[in-house]
C-alpha cells in the first residue's frame, strides 16, 4: 500500500490494504439506517481510510458510516496506456466497496437503497468519476464532494506512460516494451516503488498527483471511456443528487508547500509554472503563452507574485475553476438537484497547522472536514466550533436521508449554470449568493490550459 503521511513526513502502510470499516451508532431507531460511504483524499498517492475522520461525530446522527482503503500511487493508478496495465485499479477498488455495501449492509441494519457517497479532495474527484462510469450505476443514491471534481487539472492524466517509465527507470526497469517493464516492476518490493515515487516530484513536492485516474479505453471493461468533460457534455452522467463544496482559500494547501520557494518560482516561472498549475501533462507548445498571461493576471504588485497572489491562483486553478465548471456541465446534464457550498469558517483546528502555518490567515483545504466528519481535531472545539459542527452534521444527515440538505431550518436551493451557492461562514447564518465568474472563468476559458480535450489535441499534433 502506497501511503505517505504529509503530517508525519514518513512512509508507512502495507501492500495488503483492501479493508473497510463499518461504524454503527447506538440508536433507538428501528428502521434501517441511511448509509454514508467515505472516500479518503491524498492526491491518489497517500492517505488511508480514517486519516482525516473522527467517526464519533458522525455517530451523533442515525447514520452508518463506511470507510475503506484503496490502492494508491503506482499500485493503484499506474497506466501503460495499453492493455498491459490500462489503469484505474484504485477506482475499481472503490466500486468493489460499493458492491460490498449493497450485498452486506443490511446485516448491519443499513439501508442499501439509501447510500450516500462522500469524498474529500482526491476522494471527492473520485466520487464525481463514479457519476461518469457504468461500473457504479445503481450502487449509490447521492453524493457529496468536498474540494474535488472530475474537471480539476490533477484528476486525470493525459500521458500516464511517461511517469510509469520514469518510475521504472528509477528502480532499474528501464524498458521500452510495456509488458516486460511491468513484469520487472512486479519483482520490486512495494516499499521500493513507494519511496521512488516520492522522487518523481519535480518542484517542491509538485505535482501532487503523479499517478491519478486515466481514460482507460484499452481495458476490456473501461472504467472511464472518455475524458470527463466529454462525458458531461454528452450527458453520460448518473442522474442522482450531488452536493459540491470547496473552501474559501482552498489553494493554501499548495501555496504553503512551496512558500519557501516563491522567489525561485517567480524567477523560473516559465520553466516550473506548469507544476504549480498541475498541467505538467500538457505539451510545451500549449504552456508558454498561458504561463505568461497567468502570471500577468495574478501578480498584483508588478512582475512577481506574492504569497497571497499564489494562494489565490492555486485556489482558482487547482479547485475553483474545475469544480464550478463541473457543476455547470453536471447541472445541465441531469434532472436531479445539484447543490453548491463555499465553506469560509476558520475555527480552532486547521489543516494549516499540520504544515506549520497555523498563524497564516485563510480557510485551508480540509478545514471543512473538521466539522462534517470530525477530522484533524488537535484542539478542543470552541463554542462556535461546536455550533458549526452541528450545522455541518445537519447538512450531512438531511442530505443522506432525503437528498435535500437542510440546516438552520432552511432547505438548500439547487444551483445551476448561474452558480447559486451557499456561503457557510457563520454557524448562526447561511447566505445564498450567485456569482457566475467567482474563479475568473472568463480568463481561464480563454487560456484553455485547464481543458484536457484542448491539451489532448496538442498532444496529437506533436505526435
Amino acid at each position: 500500500m502506497n501511503l505517505y503521511s504529509v503530517s508525519s513526513g514518513f512512509f508507512l502502510g502495507e501492500e495488503d490494504c483492501l479493508y473497510l470499516n463499518v461504524y454503527i451508532p447506538v440508536t433507538k431507531q428501528l428502521n434501517k439506517l441511511d448509509v454514508v460511504i467515505h472516500i479518503h483524499g491524498g492526491g491518489y498517492i497517500s492517505g488511508y481510510s480514517n486519516e482525516y475522520l473522527g467517526e464519533k461525530y458522525v455517530m451523533d446522527r442515525d447514520l452508518i458510516l463506511v470507510t475503506f482503503n484503496y490502492r494508491l500511487g503506482a499500485l493503484g493508478f499506474l497506466s501503460t496506456e495499453d492493455e498491459v496495465v490500462p489503469g484505474n485499479n484504485g477506482l475499481r477498488d472503490q466500486t468493489l466497496v460499493l458492491q460490498w455495501v449493497q450485498s452486506n449492509i443490511e446485516s448491519f441494519n443499513g439501508n442499501p437503497k439509501s447510500v450516500t457517497l462522500t469524498g474529500f479532495s482526491a476522494g471527492a474527484a473520485s466520487l464525481h468519476l463514479h457519476y461518469l462510469t457504468s461500473h457504479s450505476k445503481g450502487l449509490f443514491h447521492r453524493g457529496m464532494s468536498l474540494s474535488g471534481s472530475a474537471l480539476n487539472p490533477w484528476t486525470i492524466r493525459l500521458n500516464p506512460l511517461e511517469n510509469a517509465k520514469r518510475l521504472a527507470k528509477s528502480v532499474g526497469c528501464d524498458m521500452d516494451d510495456t509488458k516486460k517493464m511491468v513484469m520487472c516492476l512486479k519483482t520490486r518490493p512495494a516499499s521500493q516503488l513507494v519511496e521512488h515515487t516520492e522522487g518523481l516530484h519535480d518542484f517542491g513536492g509538485m505535482p501532487f498527483c503523479l499517478f491519478p485516474p486515466v481514460v482507460d479505453k484499452h481495458a476490456k471493461k473501461p472504467f472511464l471511456e472518455d475524458l470527463p468533460e466529454n462525458l458531461l457534455k454528452a450527458g453520460r452522467v448518473l442522474d442522482v443528487p450531488w452536493m459540491v463544496s470547496y473552501t474559501k482559500e482552498d489553494g493554501l494547501i499548495a501555496s504553503l508547500v512551496v512558500m519557501h520557494l516563491i522567489k525561485k518560482l517567480n524567477e523560473q516561472w516559465n520553466e516550473v509554472g506548469h507544476y504549480i498549475l498541475q498541467t505538467d501533462d500538457a505539451p510545451h507548445s500549449a504552456q508558454q503563452e498561458a504561463l505568461r498571461k497567468v502570471k500577468e493576471r495574478y501578480a498584483s504588485s508588478g512582475e512577481d507574485m506574492t504569497f497571497e497572489d499564489l494562494t489565490k491562483l492555486e485556489t482558482d486553478v487547482l479547485l475553483g475553476v474545475g469544480i464550478e465548471r463541473s457543476i455547470q456541465l453536471h447541472a445541465a446534464a441531469v434532472k436531479s438537484p445539484v447543490y453548491f457550498n463555499r465553506f469560509g469558517y476558520s475555527g480552532q483546528n486547521s489543516f494549516k497547522a499540520l504544515l506549520g502555518a497555523e498563524d497564516i490567515e485563510g480557510v485551508c483545504h480540509g478545514d471543512d472536514m473538521v466539522y462534517f466528519f470530525g477530522g484533524m481535531i488537535f484542539k478542543a472545539l470552541s463554542d462556535n466550533d461546536i455550533k458549526m459542527k452541528d450545522v455541518c452534521l445537519d447538512i450531512l444527515y438531511t442530505f443522506a436521508h432525503s437528498g435535500k440538505p437542510k440546516a438552520l431550518d432552511k432547505e438548500w436551493e439547487p444551483t445551476s449554470e448561474k452558480l447559486k451557492y451557499h456561503v457557510i461562514d457563520n454557524p448562526e447564518r447561511i447566505e445564498v449568493k450567485i456569482k457566475t465568474d467567482y474563479s475568473d472563468h472568463k480568463f481561464w476559458k480563454q487560456m484553455k490550459i485547464l481543458e484536457k480535450s484542448h491539451l489532448l489535441s496538442h498532444v496529437k499534433d506533436e505526435l
